[in-house]
C-alpha cells in the first residue's frame, strides 16, 4: 500500500510539470527548434517469462532537444508500479523520436533504452533490475502552438537480474517486457 501512494505521489509531480521553452519558429505542427518534453502515462500488458502477472502502469517524463521537424534526442525516467507483485520499477533512458511528415497529425517512431531499478524483490532470493528497452510507433495531433497529444503502442523489453539471497550471487535472468499503450503531452 505505501508503494500506491508514492506512485500516486509521482503522478501528482508529474501532472504539475511545467515549462517555459525557448524555441525557434518553424512551419511544421509546432515541433519548433530547441528545448522539448513529454509527460507520459500508460499501461503494459506483461507477455513476458511471468506473462500475466507482469502488467505494470507507467509514468514517465523525458526531456531534450528537438533539432529539427523530424529529429528529437534526450533522456527520461519514471515510475512502473507492478501489479501482481507491488514492486516499483525506476526506468532511466536515453530517448530518441523520428517524426514523418510533420502536420497537425504527426506519425512517428521512438526509441527509449537504459536501465531500471528495481525498489523490492517480488522473487525467492533478490532482483535489482536490468536492461530497458521500449521501442514504439505512435501519432501526434498539433493541439496549440507549442503542445500536442501522442498515442503510442509498443514493445517494452525489461530483462530483470535475479540473485540467490543466501548466497548474493545472479543466478539468472527473466524477461518481464510486455506491449505498452502509452497516451502523452508533449510541450
Amino acid at each position: 500500500m505505501k508503494r500506491l501512494f508514492l506512485v500516486l505521489a509521482a503522478l501528482l509531480l508529474v501532472g504539475g510539470v511545467s515549462a517555459q521553452s525557448y524555441r525557434s519558429s518553424s512551419k511544421s505542427a509546432n515541433l519548433h527548434t530547441g528545448y522539448h518534453g513529454f509527460v507520459d502515462m500508460g499501461y503494459t500488458v506483461g507477455v513476458g517469462d511471468w506473462g500475466e502477472g507482469n502488467g505494470r502502469l507507467q509514468v514517465t517524463t523525458t526531456h531534450g532537444y528537438q533539432f529539427n521537424p523530424y529529429f528529437f534526442l534526450g533522456g527520461g525516467m519514471g515510475f512502473s508500479y507492478f501489479d501482481n507483485t507491488e514492486v516499483l520499477g525506476i526506468p532511466m533512458y536515453a530517448a530518441v523520436v523520428g517524426n514523418f511528415k510533420p502536420g497537425k497529425i504527426t506519425p512517428f517512431v521512438s526509441m527509449r533504452l537504459g536501465y531500471t531499478v528495481i525498489t523490492d524483490s517480488y522473487v525467492d532470493g533478490g532482483s535489482d533490475g536490468g536492461i530497458y528497452c521500449n521501442p514504439s510507433i505512435g501519432v501526434r495531433f498539433a493541439t496549440k502552438s507549442r503542445v500536442g497529444v501522442s498515442f503510442a503502442i509498443g514493445y517494452e523489453v525489461q530483462k530483470d537480474n535475479l540473485y540467490d539471497l543466501n548466497y548474493g550471487e545472479k543466478v539468472g535472468t527473466a524477461n518481464v517486457g510486455g506491449v505498452s499503450f502509452k497516451v502523452g503531452i508533449d510541450f
